[in-house]
């Protein structure tokens, strides 16, 4: 329990989120009237050397970067086998906080002096020799006053210094990659870094990231071999020049665009000149775009932290509620058309018992009489309160209207952790590899079994193999005692020959797929996770060590939530 706890000097008050590499804390200090953001190593990576090396790089690094529009780096601490740094905390949250709240672009004045902003800060860590790798949204603070600040330098690399990542693996957000970044990850330098802000740019003027549909796979060769839709066709407003200085910086050769991020700045300032507020974007075919005013620093600040858990239980909850109304809405329409338009049927028989057949009887003739007269209808009784639903008429219900939700499963007692199964597919080579070393950093969490030596498992996994769908593996994994899913796929799309010092081998081009599924409520855990990978035989294993890392701590997390979110509907044992 991280809450309360000391480190040096600061107290962690509260939780502020999570990403990849572990959690971030507000914290206060012990003497002084001040707060701090404390990043913690995930206890799922404390043991991983690498991830202790790069964590330990992020604090080496941004300490030497003096600047207003870099976070500053105030203590690196290790106490009881975990690892803390502590960082300058700017409670006015992200550029992806702004972003996701406003759903479109900002007002071009503001767009500008935060880009201009962000130039400043990036072009003096690359002055310094730092590439920073990462630039997205969520790496974009703002201050007291509303100014842009650089911050998480966690997989930044120096010029000269040595690499913590492997030889040929890309890393970073796929949205926000450069194409070198992608093809040759271990020759990028900053211009990198001004590729990745150019498309930072891109989205805070047009309201929409360049590229942003399909897998991460498509997103990926869009980035490497597809142009930009241009500014201009999105928002009219935008003046030539600006959508000129945006394209050169989403260059697809790191040498057409800007040398550095001093020359996209005075790019700016002629920009800047014609650009004036104008009319907002107009919405083209298949996108929807909204317009925002313009932002007032004082009111930038980050959203309550919502787990995958919760958000799932809200959205069936608006879900349900939406039912819920539409059903309630049709009753009372209904009930309104038989007040107004209703009659009481004709007046019959009394109950009774049917009669005993028999040859029908013959009519007796009856003498002609006076006509009787009318017998009053009475009028209806008003529809109140519960005799709502006694009023309706019996009729069969109507398709067009939704019926409403199922009632949840009935949940058995569950144990503390999930027993959970491991299963990757596709190619030999590579799945055999992932499938062990998923099972060996679960394994430290959560109780892994072997699904293995079940017979009637075995026979399905034999009988069906690769072929087998989710839901018809998922319910023999239940049966067989299984609580959680994680399967994983290699998708093989491409092979080719190569020769490496007279030696011939194969090199396989693949994607991976990472998904994971709550068994005993028949969803899914997480959106999943794709990552693309090359590989021969010989490298498989490495490579294997090297999949999901970041991932693997998301999964644990949204793992630990979702099963305890499970167990509190459940019945205690």
């Amino acid at each position: 329990m991280m809450i309360g706890r000391r480190v040096g000097s600061w107290v962690l008050e509260r939780e502020l989120g999570r990403g990849g590499m572990g959690s971030v804390f507000l914290a206060r200090h012990t003497s002084l009237a001040t707060f701090a953001a404390v990043k913690v190593l995930s206890p799922g990576l404390e043991s991983e050397d690498s991830f202790r090396q790069r964590f330990r790089r992020e604090a080496d690094l941004q300490v030497q970067l003096r600047h207003p529009n870099i976070a500053r780096v105030l203590d690196y601490l290790e106490e009881d086998g975990h690892w803390f740094l502590v960082v300058e905390y700017l409670d006015r949250g992200s550029l992806a906080d702004l972003l996701e709240r406003t759903g479109s672009g900002v007002p071009r004045p503001q767009a500008l002096t935060w880009m201009r902003q962000a130039l400043a800060g990036l072009g003096y860590a690359h002055q310094k020799g730092i590439v920073h790798r990462d630039i997205k949204p969520a790496n974009l603070l703002l201050n007291e006053s509303g100014d842009m600040v650089v911050a998480d330098f966690g997989i930044a690399r120096a010029d000269g210094g040595p690499s913590l990542t492997t030889t040929g693996i890309a890393i970073g957000t796929p949205q926000y990659m450069s194409p070198e970044q992608i093809l040759t990850p271990e020759k990028i330098d900053h211009r990198s870094d001004i590729y990745s802000l150019g498309v930072v740019f891109y989205e805070l003027l047009a309201g929409r990231k360049p590229f942003d549909s399909g897998s991460q796979f498509s997103i990926l060769q869009a980035h490497v071999s597809e142009p930009p839709p241009p500014l201009r066709e999105i928002d009219p407003g935008i003046s030539s020049a600006l959508e000129k200085v945006v394209m050169k910086a989403l260059a697809k050769k790191p040498e057409d665009r800007y040398s550095d991020c001093q020359s996209m700045a005075r790019d700016l300032d002629p920009a800047m000149e014609v650009t004036a507020p104008g009319p907002r974007r107009v919405v083209p075919a298949g996108a929807t775009l909204r317009a925002t005013s313009l932002v007032d620093p004082a009111q930038v600040q980050g959203p309550p932290t919502i787990s995958p858990a919760e958000r799932s239980v809200k959205k069936r909850r608006s879900f349900q509620r939406y039912l819920l109304g539409g059903a309630a809405m049709v009753l009372a329409v209904a009930a309104l058309f038989a007040f107004e338009l209703g009659q009481d049927p004709a007046p019959g028989p009394p109950p009774g018992p049917s009669p005993a057949p028999g040859p029908s009887p013959v009519p007796v003739p009856v003498p002609p009489g006076p006509s009787p007269k009318p017998v009053p209808k009475p009028k209806p009784k008003p529809v109140i309160g519960r005799d709502l639903v006694d009023a309706l008429p019996a009729t069969p219900p109507d398709p067009r209207v939704p019926s409403p939700p199922p009632p949840p499963p009935v949940i058995p007692a569950l144990p503390e952790h999930p027993r959970i199964a491991v299963i990757a597919t596709g190619d030999a080579i590579l799945a055999g590899s992932l499938e062990q070393e998923m099972e060996r950093r679960l394994g430290s969490h959560f109780d892994v079994a072997d699904e293995h030596g079940e017979s009637e498992l075995d026979e399905f996994l034999e009988r069906e193999g690769p072929r087998a769908s989710q839901k018809a593996l998922g319910a023999k994994l239940l049966k067989s005692g299984f609580q959680v899913l994680v399967l994983m796929r290699v998708e093989e799309a491409e092979r080719r020959t190569v020769d490496a010092f007279g030696v011939s081998g194969s090199l396989k081009a693949a994607r991976m797929r990472l998904n994971a599924y709550l068994l005993p409520a028949n969803r899914s855990i997480g959106s999943g996770w794709t990552e693309p990978v090359e590989y021969t035989e010989l490298s498989a294993p490495a490579k294997a060590r090297q999949a999901f890392i970041g991932p693997t701590a998301d999964l644990i997390e949204a793992i630990d939530q979702n099963w305890n979110a499970l167990r509190a509907t459940a019945p205690a044992r």
